[in-house]
């Protein structure tokens, strides 16, 4: 449902037409301990919400923050990212709480170095 919904605004309209919404919200609280659905789940709230203001509304009525936080805490090696995504596209306050984003630069010799040691 994640990769339907990436730009596509005439499905998104329709799941939010259709109630669909508070399914995937069910669905991630009923499997919030299992990684690979939490990621799936944070993906497809974000693909929705950057699309519509009432589709942010609406997944905050549902409790879509307190998930999405959870999620990032419960697995902050598979969700931190797409949860933090999820929430700054939700317009919530700090987003990129427990998230602790690296990028790797190729150093000399080729060495991958952290831009906080450079």
């Amino acid at each position: 449902m994640s990769a339907i919904s990436l730009r596509n605004k005439q499905v998104v309209s329709n799941m939010f037409s259709e109630g669909y919404f508070a399914a995937f919200m069910e669905v991630m609280h009923s499997h919030l301990h299992n990684p690979s659905i939490a990621r799936q789940c944070c993906m497809l709230i974000r693909n929705c919400a950057v699309q519509e203001k009432a589709y942010q509304c609406a997944f905050l009525n549902l409790g879509a923050e307190e998930l999405l936080r959870s999620v990032k805490t419960l697995h902050p090696n598979t969700c931190s990212d797409v949860g933090s995504a999820a929430l700054r596209d939700l317009n919530c306050e700090n987003y990129n709480q427990h998230w602790n984003p690296k990028t790797l630069v190729l150093g000399t010799g080729g060495v991958l170095v952290e831009t906080k040691d450079l």
